[in-house]
This record gives structure tokens, sequence and C-alpha cells, in this order.
């Protein structure tokens, strides 16, 4: 919608590549800080299916409600909305219980691994 160029348009996609990287890359270790070891299957699934539900769709439906409504805030605000649920959903998480402790918790005599 901001291209006017597809040179501007390369360099937009090309920023969205450098930024979203990161965040693929800190999943995983943000998760097993999150809920620990024993349960990052269960929160990778959750984080990804929520990605493809809310990701997938969202173009979409964001440009047939500006193209109905002639504005982009329901997109926007859709948009903002999958952002919370995802939020809720990793909270629901962290409170379902307490992470799994480490094995040096579970066993004193057990020796610090680096």
């Amino acid at each position: 919608a901001f291209a006017r160029s597809f040179v501007e348009f390369a360099v937009g996609n090309a920023l969205l590549g450098l930024w979203s990287g990161p965040m693929i890359a800190l999943l995983v270790p943000t998760l097993r800080h999150l809920v620990g070891p024993a349960r990052i299957p269960e929160a990778l699934v959750l984080v990804m299916v929520l990605q493809v539900v809310t990701a997938l769709p969202s173009p979409t439906l964001a440009g047939l409600l500006a193209d109905e409504t002639g504005s982009y805030f329901p997109g926007l605000f859709i948009g903002a909305c999958s952002v919370l649920a995802g939020a809720l959903c990793v909270g629901l998480i962290i409170l379902k219980g307490p992470r799994e402790p480490s094995a040096k918790a579970k066993d004193p005599e057990c020796p610090d691994t680096v």
C-alpha cells in the first residue's frame, strides 16, 4: 500500500525479513524460559496454530474490510485482536502451572552442567 515502485517494495520486504528472522530464532529459547523444557512441544504447537489461524486469513480479511468500509481501521483492529489473543494464550500457558524443576532442584547431589 505504501510502495510506489518495485525498489521500495523490495526494500520493505528485506527489512521485514531482517526483523522477523530474530523473532523466529528466539521463539524456542523464549518458550523454554516461559514454560520449561518439558512443555516446549505443547507451547510451540499452540504458538504455530495461532500464527496460522491469524496470519493466513488476515490480509484477505483486512482487504475485504477496507474495500467495504473505506477505512483500514477494521483490519488494524483485527490484527491487534490477534496479537491480544496470542498474548492471552501465552498467559494461560504460564498460569497452567509451574515449570518442571531442573535436575539440580530435584536432586541436590546432581553436578552442575555447563
